[in-house]
């Protein structure tokens, strides 16, 4: 196991293990629910596209931690695979999983995502939240590829790495040792976006959260927060269509025509 994937699985073991020790006391959310009230607009529009695609069909959660996206994507019908470098997650997953009543439909594995044993085409769906700065992008995208159907997509949403007030928030993190190096470091770019042409014949990218985290300052004033919300949620749809959207905080991605089957298409 490389160094770097040994400080993760390090880092989060001893963060869930906490968890572990009063599972009754947590605050048990998932999906978009996980995101603080002014952040959830890229998790919710995420979630649509899951709500139109996701029954019936096997899914890979790449990376699940917790658990917490694939209890929605397993309540809509998908049988889901989670994959975690964590041995820790697990234990909370299944936790989770067992309280949601949808341990049925889930599956949860200790592995590296970077070098999986699943078999070719094994994933109609490969699902991934936040957890591109972990990984060899080189890597993890050759897995992902591989392991998903010819029809296959890939979908998520993580964070870029470009605007400097949110940047200086995740320094203060890494200081209090809520990050580590690699989490700082390796926060998607726009040019890794691009990469992300290297793997697949479609990309898609939708843009969230420029100004909408000012909202915060007003979260528990339940009559004024909704307007200021629904105000700079405009404010963003405007300014994420130009330039500024490598200053937003979340990207969601759709993916879709695995590059190995368009070789395989062009061979034919």
């Amino acid at each position: 196991m490389e160094l770097r994937t040994q400080i993760e699985k390090t880092h989060y073991n001893v963060r869930l293990s906490k968890v572990l020790e009063n599972p009754e006391t947590r605050n048990w959310r998932y999906g978009s629910q996980i995101a603080r009230p002014s952040l959830r607009k890229g998790y919710i529009f995420l979630e649509n596209l899951l709500d139109n695609i996701s029954i019936g069909k096997q899914v890979l959660d790449y990376g699940y931690g917790t658990g917490v996206h694939s209890i929605y994507i397993a309540k809509k019908g998908a049988f889901v695979t989670g994959i975690d470098i964590s041995d820790v997650a697990i234990k909370v997953a299944k936790i989770f999983a067992e309280r949601e009543r949808v341990s049925h439909r889930c599956n949860f594995i200790v592995g590296n995502v970077e070098k999986m044993g699943f078999p070719d085409n094994s994933f109609d769906i490969v699902f991934s939240s936040g957890v591109m700065a972990y990984l060899n992008l080189d890597k993890a995208f050759s897995e992902v590829c591989r392991v998903l159907k010819q029809k296959g997509i890939f979908l998520g949403i993580d964070t870029l790495g470009h605007n400097p007030i949110l940047n200086l928030s995740r320094y203060i993190r890494y200081k209090r040792g809520e990050r580590t190096t690699n989490t700082l470091n390796n926060i998607l770019r726009m040019s890794d976006l691009g990469g992300f042409k290297n793997y697949f014949g479609k990309t898609e990218f939708r843009f969230f959260d420029l100004t909408t985290f000012l909202a915060i300052i007003s979260e528990k004033a339940p009559r004024v927060f909704p307007v200021v919300l629904k105000l700079l949620g405009k404010v963003d749809d405007w300014l994420l269509h130009s330039m500024l959207k490598q200053y937003a905080f979340k990207v969601v991605f759709l993916l879709s025509h695995p590059f190995k089957h368009l070789k395989k298409k062009r061979a034919g």
